[in-house]
């Protein structure tokens, strides 16, 4: 409807579905990697706890509960290992499956974090006790690294997106000029138009994955 309004190039309506899916994408992955980044902040925190409070009360699920309420509520990790103690109450091993296949779709380091757990409640002892505190200094860690991979990709980011904005307002000027618009009529131009268009697309999965690839 904007293009029709502003009478731009019609061959930008082949380009828009994907030019828009593109950007849909994008924030709604940006928001998710922001509650994985969350989440995964957490952990440390819950494995020291947890060793901590094991060593006074063997109940692995009252414990889970009892740690869970110390976790930060406005954060996504306290829900989530409420869930994982309800789970393993209610289901047993299968519920502890369950929760292992969830977690290895939402973060490595949140799979890691459960299987230790996993691992404590089957068997239970000190040496696990022990082995949780030290995963709690590893994830700490790891989760420093990833602090760093994400705020280069942050940086990465933000340079696309001004690169792109101002391309965008200049593409858009151009166009909309009452002296250079008449250029854009021609099939030559206007070709050339959705071959840029779908490029910057191509492009911007490219750095997706890119990135994606770095903050893993």
């Amino acid at each position: 409807v904007p293009l029709l309004v502003l009478d731009l190039p019609r061959v930008l309506l082949l380009a828009a579905p994907v030019l828009v899916y593109t950007l849909v994408n994008g924030m709604v992955e940006g928001r998710w990697d922001a509650e994985r980044m969350e989440l995964e902040k957490e952990i440390p925190t819950l494995l020291i706890r947890l060793s901590s409070l094991l060593k006074a009360s063997p109940n692995m699920i009252e414990t889970l509960d009892a740690v869970a309420d110390g976790l930060d509520p406005q954060k996504p990790l306290a829900g989530w290992i409420k869930r994982l103690a309800s789970a393993l109450q209610s289901s047993g091993f299968q519920g502890l499956a369950e929760m292992q296949a969830e977690a290895q779709d939402i973060s490595p380091a949140l799979l890691l974090a459960v299987v230790e757990i996993g691992r404590m409640w089957e068997t239970g002892g000190a040496g696990y006790s022990e082995a949780l505190r030290l995963s709690a200094g590893n994830m700490a860690d790891l989760m420093e690294t990833r602090s760093q991979a994400n705020a280069v990709a942050a940086g990465v980011w933000g340079t696309t997106r001004t690169i792109v904005l101002a391309l965008g307002v200049t593409l858009g000027g151009v166009l909309l000029n009452p002296v250079s618009k008449p250029a854009f009529s021609t099939p030559l131009v206007q070709g050339a138009l959705l071959a840029c268009a779908l490029w910057a697309a191509f492009g911007y999965w490219q750095i997706k994955d890119a990135v994606g690839a770095v903050t893993e």
